[in-house]
């Protein structure tokens, strides 16, 4: 194992997460992280105080969504580069090329949530690498698990790169709830496949070569609100988001994400 967290605590470790990732924007105080992609309609919070919507308790991570004042908020970590320069001190970001990446979470049920664990490629060293991977989508992202709220039984285990960028690939309805109770989501990227599994059951198993990236990609979790109409097929399980029925608070609670490498 070469990167754990446990959410033993009683407060996010900012020595391993910062609350946003380089690929979003932050406002110009920093204490919000947005993104202008996919018509999702929350703001990130990510103060490292008092954080509503980011929080550690009774041993696990909650990225909770919030609605104050017609604006929704939610949370997101990650361990890519401070590119922003937020105060995190003694903050070591991580990111890894090849391993087995494990999280146990449970999923939020509603209309409009679109939680998930996925993972981009660490653009603080592009020149040492064969192929560019500072320009998504040929740099290519892994959605470990992506689930809309309307349907939690339907899981998206989906690679993008410049022949997938828009598609969603792995759209399957499963035997599992990610709703109903805690379940683990393994993803195992190595030099020649990639391969998801539930609860140690393979799902899905990706041989493209096009996908199979050869440089460091670094973990996120996030609770996004909203999304086009057009996610996960014709009319969309998440329907163009957030409505009057969307539920707040809610809560995607993750009980530890670990990361593990062969010797």
């Amino acid at each position: 194992m070469i990167f754990s967290d446990e959410f033993d605590g009683s407060s996010l470790n900012t020595a391993k997460w910062q609350m946003c990732n380089p690929s979003f924007s932050p406002q110009s105080d920093l204490n919000y992280c947005k993104t202008t992609y996919n018509d999702e309609q929350q703001w990130f919070r990510a103060t490292t105080t008092n954080n509503q919507n980011v929080k550690v308790s009774d041993g696990a991570l909650r990225l909770i969504a919030t609605k104050e004042g017609g604006q929704v908020y939610s949370g997101m970590v990650s361990t890519g580069p401070n590119k922003f320069g937020y105060n995190l001190p003694g903050y070591k970001p991580f990111s890894y090329t090849y391993g087995y990446f494990e999280a146990r979470a449970k999923f939020p049920k509603g209309k409009g949530y679109w939680p998930s664990f996925w993972m981009l490629p660490d653009q603080s060293d592009c020149a040492k690498y064969s192929r560019a991977c500072d320009q998504w989508p040929v740099s290519g992202e892994y959605d470990v698990v992506e689930i809309p709220g309307d349907n939690p039984r339907e899981i998206h285990m989906t690679e993008h790169d410049a022949q997938t960028a828009g598609a969603g690939d792995g759209t399957t309805t499963y035997d599992v709830d990610a709703s109903d109770g805690w379940h683990t989501y393994g993803f195992d990227r190595e030099p020649g496949f990639l391969k998801w599994y539930i609860d140690g059951k393979l799902y899905k198993t990706f041989t493209n070569a096009t996908g199979l990236k050869d440089y460091p990609f670094y973990p996120i979790a996030n609770f996004s609100l909203g999304g086009p109409e057009s996610w996960g097929g014709a009319g969309g399980p998440i329907k163009g988001g957030i409505n009057s029925t969307t539920v707040y608070p809610a809560e995607f609670a993750i009980d530890y994400m670990r990361v593990f490498q062969q010797k």
